[in-house]
């Protein structure tokens, strides 16, 4: 087969015939070698970026599940709508107190590592951190001295709005788990135990 190539080449003269077989099999060896270094360096490229991807998961699963636990603490929205109502009806200056989040540093951080994750993980974590920063937003509003100036009906309605933000938040935070719980393998019911062990 090596003597055949040879002669396709045009080496046809018996003396030039041994260096043309002998450069073909160089030749051979070195795309062989280059080939299997080629594979193996994507293999590793590939089994690095996996495994990053997979610490970006855990990453922000841990910083989602800790404002899961604070949201988790409103279970019954409908509850908490008449509860506020009622203080308002008691209080002509009452304001409710909203607190907000810190900062998503590990989101923040890792912003431009995002093209690591799949896009059925992508989008469910960006619209949970947009609506986290609209809730950060909100909740800063309605600390605000322009807030306290408005007349009690617009403050309610205002304040019932936040409470629809913190729970549509709760939700979207819920789907970015359930996704991330399942690309890292995660059991579902890991969240609540350790939820249960973190407030016991």
């Amino acid at each position: 087969m090596i003597v055949d190539l040879v002669t396709w080449l045009g080496i046809s003269e018996p003396n030039l015939r041994g260096p043309g077989v002998q450069g073909v099999l160089n030749f051979l060896g070195i795309f062989l070698t280059g080939t299997l270094a080629a594979t193996a360096w994507l293999i590793k490229q590939t089994l690095v970026r996996r495994s990053n991807a997979n610490d970006l998961r855990h990453a922000l699963y841990a910083e989602i599940k800790a404002h899961w636990y604070v949201l988790e603490v409103w279970e019954d929205k409908q509850a908490l709508l008449e509860a506020m109502a009622k203080e308002f009806e008691k209080d002509e200056t009452y304001s409710p107190y909203f607190s907000f989040f810190l900062e998503p540093d590990v989101y923040a951080s890792n912003v431009h590592r995002l093209h690591d994750l799949a896009n059925d993980e992508i989008r469910p974590v960006v619209r949970y951190f947009h609506q986290l920063a609209i809730a950060r937003a909100f909740a800063s509003d309605l600390r605000g001295e322009s807030y306290l100036k408005f007349k009690k009906e617009r403050r309610e309605i205002l304040a019932q709005r936040m409470v629809e933000t913190l729970f549509q938040l709760k939700v979207m935070a819920e789907a970015a788990m359930d996704v991330l719980e399942n690309k890292a393998s995660i059991p579902y019911t890991e969240r609540y135990r350790e939820k249960q062990r973190t407030w016991r």
